[in-house]
């Protein structure tokens, strides 16, 4: 078996994990990733939990992702990319129905004055 030295190993293959690898990786140091589940990604990830429905585990709000570290670390030729949903979210009801929350005022508005006249 072959012996490796690194200069830092990363407990846990989230987002903040693989940011800190990626940005050390960059400043030149060997670095080691371990990660207890099969994928990575951390509260980052999309899992499938029904066929046909993919579902983020754990962060909804990617607004705190750092501008300098996309750029840093090349993140769009990476394919990564922001996608706005006009949802800001969602909030269903026993009897069926739900409250939306839009990212246009105007429409959230309207929606708070439909349920609660």
């Amino acid at each position: 078996m072959m012996n490796k030295r690194y200069d830092a190993v990363i407990i846990g293959g989230g987002h903040n994990g693989l940011v800190a690898a990626a940005l050390l990786a960059k400043a030149g140091k060997h670095v080691l990733v371990l990660e207890r589940r099969s994928t990575l990604g951390g509260a980052a990830a999309t899992e499938a939990i029904y066929p046909g429905f993919k579902f983020n585990v754990g962060a909804s709000n990617a607004g705190m992702f750092r501008a300098e570290l996309i750029r840093s670390l090349e993140l769009d030729r990476h394919g990564l990319q922001f996608v706005t949903s006009p949802v800001v979210a969602y909030a269903p009801q026993p009897d069926g129905s739900g409250l939306t929350l839009w990212r246009d005022r105007q429409r959230t508005q309207a929606e708070i004055a439909y349920v609660s006249p």
